[in-house]
């Protein structure tokens, strides 16, 4: 009888490697090759060093990873993010920020805040605008604020501001405290009414302001000799100020001579509209009756 030989050496050693190449497979993605991820994208200013396989937070919980940054419209960095079940729903009004594991420096991390019930799930693939999304302010960034040149300008205002403190504006300011009150209360008033009576009357707002910003953005030569014009009006008015003085005083005895007359035309008014009927057919029939008197001469 023939001795069975067993699996030949060349099949064992085929599937040791395949078995090896799948648990190394597995180890590195710790996920199954057919799985389908939920995947959003996130429009930032900056990438901020986020690479793949970045970690995506929700409340300090991993929930995804990023999975690639690529250029986005006008400088900015479009970031997918692959998001496990345990994070969705993800909403169209989440917000995202990209964040340091380490005080001002360090490997970073997008962490979500997923929205609000109110607004519907983002769908697979969608996108987060760049208005929902923050970058952290790095420390070489700071530094590059903070120059020479700024600081001496603060310095400045610094200075400034505690000269006209010392100069009685510590004073007027106490002597304006009480008229606070008023001032804020009309503050809240406008920023009640900017936000419309209307659903979407600020959204509206909103666009209509950036197509206004866009015109003036497309006329940038305009624009700068407007301002330069603009400089020369009000250096030009700096270097009159006593006549510019002289002008607004006597501008106010004039609003002050004007009210009575203004009640006087006022008064006259009623009187006005009752005789305008009353002359109304006179003038219907007018234009006629110089045509007559043109040819009877």
């Amino acid at each position: 009888m023939r001795r069975s030989r067993g699996i030949s050496p060349l099949a064992a050693g085929l599937i040791a490697l395949t078995l090896i190449g799948v648990g190394v497979y597995l180890g590195f993605t710790k996920r199954l090759p057919w799985h389908h991820d939920y995947v959003v994208h996130g429009v930032f200013a900056s990438a901020n060093e986020l690479h793949r396989n970045s970690p995506v937070r929700i409340a300090g919980v991993n929930v995804g990873r990023v999975t690639g940054v690529k250029r986005g419209p006008a400088g900015t960095a479009v970031v997918a993010m692959a998001i496990s079940d345990s994070g969705r729903p993800i909403h169209a009004d989440a917000t995202m920020k990209v964040r340091p594991r380490i005080f001002l420096e360090g490997n970073f991390f997008v962490d979500v805040r997923p929205g609000t019930g109110a607004a519907p799930e983002l769908h697979d693939g969608g996108t987060v605008p760049l208005a929902q999304t923050a970058t952290p302010v790095q420390f070489d960034q700071v530094l590059s604020t903070l120059n020479s040149s700024t600081r001496d300008q603060l310095r400045t205002l610094v200075e400034q501001y505690g000269a006209a403190l010392d100069h009685g504006g510590a004073e007027a300011i106490r002597r304006g405290v009480p008229n606070w009150t008023g001032a804020f209360k009309g503050a809240a008033i406008v920023a009640e009414a900017s936000r419309g009576t209307q659903e979407h009357d600020l959204s509206r707002f909103i666009a209509a302001q950036a197509q206004v910003s866009g015109a003036l953005a497309s006329r940038r030569t305009q624009l700068a000799d407007l301002v330069v014009q603009f400089n020369h009006t009000l250096g030009a008015l700096a270097a009159r100020q006593g006549d510019v003085a002289a002008s607004v005083a006597g501008l106010a005895g004039s609003l002050r001579a004007a009210g009575p007359a203004l009640a006087e035309v006022n008064r006259a008014l009623p009187s006005l509209r009752a005789f305008i009927p009353e002359v109304r057919p006179g003038l219907r029939v007018a234009p006629r009756t110089l045509d007559l008197v043109a040819l009877l001469a």
